[in-house]
C-alpha cells in the first residue's frame, strides 16, 4: 500500500475511472466523500484511493479486535461466574439497561431455536454489552465485589 503524500501511486492499481467515483459517491452519498475529496484536495480518483484505504484498513483492524472482543468477554464471563454463579448474567446486580440487553440476548435465541445456556447467552451478546460493563456506576456494585 502506498504511503499517504507518496505520489508514486500514479499508474498502480489505485486508479480509477470517473464512472467508477461516480458510482461511488451514489452509493455512499456526496456528504460521506466529500470527507474524502477535501482530505484529496478536490481530486476525485485520489478521494476514490482515500476511501479504498479506508476500507482496507478497517478490514485489517477485524481480525484483531473480533479477538478482543471474545477475549473480554470470556474474561469477564469467568470472573463474574466466579463470584455470582455461572447464571452471573441474571444474578449480578446489572442497570435495567444492560438487564433489557440480556432479554434482547434471549429473546434472539429463543427466536432462532438455540438452548439458552449461559455460554450461549454470552455469544449473543454484543461488545457495547460488554464496554457497559466497566462504566463507572459498575466499579463499586460489581467489579468490587467480584475482584
Amino acid at each position: 500500500m502506498v504511503p499517504l503524500g507518496d505520489e508514486s501511486h500514479k499508474g498502480s492499481v489505485y486508479e480509477y475511472d470517473e464512472s467508477a467515483v461516480l458510482g461511488l459517491v451514489a452509493a455512499i452519498s456526496e456528504e460521506r466523500f466529500a470527507t474524502y475529496l477535501g482530505l484529496a484536495d478536490g481530486d476525485s480518483a485520489r478521494a476514490f484511493q482515500l476511501y479504498t484505504r479506508n476500507i482496507a484498513l478497517g478490514a485489517a483492524f477485524h481480525g484483531p479486535l473480533q479477538t478482543l472482543e471474545v477475549t473480554l468477554r470470556n474474561a469477564v464471563h469467568n470472573v463474574l461466574a466466579a463470584r455470582y454463579g455461572n447464571l452471573w448474567i441474571n444474578d449480578a446486580p446489572l442497570r435495567p439497561t444492560e438487564r433489557r440487553r440480556v432479554a434482547e440476548f434471549v429473546h434472539q435465541l429463543e427466536r432462532e431455536g438455540c438452548p439458552l445456556t449461559p455460554d450461549r447467552v454470552i455469544a449473543a451478546s454484543t461488545f457495547g454489552f460488554w464496554a457497559a460493563l466497566f462504566v463507572k456506576s459498575y466499579d463499586a456494585s460489581l467489579w468490587r465485589a467480584a475482584l
